[in-house]
């Protein structure tokens, strides 16, 4: 199993819960960039990355509760009054 997730925390810490919990997960793979156009990443809408820690390229398992994240709403809200037009660069 090796999923892909080019998407935002909440997918990507649901990703890691079922990862966590697949005997045959290999790898998981994820975005730096969200690609909107801009320098989005798919850690700016939280408000602590430290879940999201990588150490000689693996992830411990979230110990907090649910998904184990904190959205920072504010960030949210500010995303969403700018908007985006994402483009293929193709």
């Amino acid at each position: 199993m090796a999923p892909h997730c080019p998407l935002d925390p909440i997918v990507l810490a649901t990703s890691f819960q079922l990862d966590f919990a697949i005997p045959s997960f290999l790898i998981q793979e994820r975005a730096l960039v969200i690609g909107y156009g801009d320098s989005s990443g798919p850690l700016d809408y939280l408000a602590d990355t430290t879940p999201f820690t990588f150490r000689d390229g693996y992830i411990g398992r979230p110990t907090p509760p649910d998904l184990g994240i904190t959205i920072d709403e504010n960030a949210v809200r500010a995303a969403a009054e700018r908007g985006h037009c994402w483009r293929d660069p193709v």
